[in-house]
């Protein structure tokens, strides 16, 4: 992130750290919160932004840096809360996912999370069981992403810590304030029913 405006990509070959063999300006993908995932099997390279209430960009690279897919406007902010701290994650077959935490005007700043997943390197984007999803994306629980966290978690200062694909399944960490009590939850999800199959919670 180079001017608060664009971001730049770099490329450093193995045997030299210090000279970039790539360098490609992404226009208008700066952000003080982002993701990048990279896919080696698809020639691919993701990368989504945000910043406060601006909306998430999404764009493809291949491995050479040059840009195949985007930048688009990924999200748009919901009715309830807006998106922050994108995360991304690639499972074998090369699905591509995007998870985020949302924000709203509130002391408790956290307010539900969502997800989505893409089948085709990021061109077009779906809920778990194929529903296609428009772009950009209303990222609340007004939308029609997945949803990580129950309705009476909404609110609650739910944070999405990290996820990951494993095993064939979807794994989320995040944890929730009530106002009392702070916990650390578990959750796991069938990537292609959407179902949560476990949930567990520990106070902390």
């Amino acid at each position: 992130i180079e001017d608060g405006v664009d971001a730049t990509f770099l490329k450093f070959l193995a045997a030299d750290y210090t000279t970039p063999s790539v360098t490609t300006t992404l226009v208008g993908l700066s952000g003080d919160k982002y993701c990048m995932a990279l896919d080696e099997a698809n020639d691919r390279i993701y990368f989504t932004n945000n910043s406060g209430a601006v909306t998430n960009k999404f764009v493809a690279l291949d491995l050479a840096g040059s840009v195949v897919t985007g930048p688009y406007q990924f999200t748009q902010n919901g009715p309830i809360a807006l998106a922050e701290y994108p995360n991304l994650q690639i499972d074998g077959d090369g699905n591509l996912y995007c998870a985020w935490t949302t924000q709203w005007p509130s002391p408790l700043p956290y307010y539900n999370i969502s997800w989505l997943v893409s089948r085709d390197l990021g061109v077009t984007w779906e809920q778990a069981d194929g529903t296609a999803i428009s772009i950009p994306v209303v990222v609340d629980s007004t939308g029609p992403c997945n949803q990580v966290t129950r309705y009476i978690e909404r609110g609650n200062n739910t944070f999405l810590s990290s996820f990951i694909f494993a095993n064939g399944r979807l794994h989320f960490l995040y944890y929730m304030y009530d106002g009392t009590t702070y916990y650390q939850q578990y959750c796991r999800i069938h990537p292609t029913t959407g179902e949560v199959e476990i949930r567990t919670i520990q106070p902390l």
